[in-house]
């Protein structure tokens, strides 16, 4: 009976520590979309700005 409770311990903390590695995975990936969007947002801006100074939009 002990091992078996050994056993699902160990299985347990084994699931514990994927749970956390899947974690810090997500948060990488939330890190890499929101500097990517950063980016995208500050190369629009810029394209705006050219737009604007050849008059190629009206506003």
């Amino acid at each position: 009976m002990h091992s078996e409770f050994s056993d699902v311990k160990h299985r347990i903390n084994r699931l514990e520590s994927a749970v956390a590695g899947i974690r810090r995975d997500e948060a990488g990936t939330a890190e890499d979309i929101a500097r990517q969007q950063a980016a995208i947002d500050a190369l629009n801006e810029r394209l705006h700005r050219i737009e604007r100074r050849l008059e190629i939009i009206s506003e």
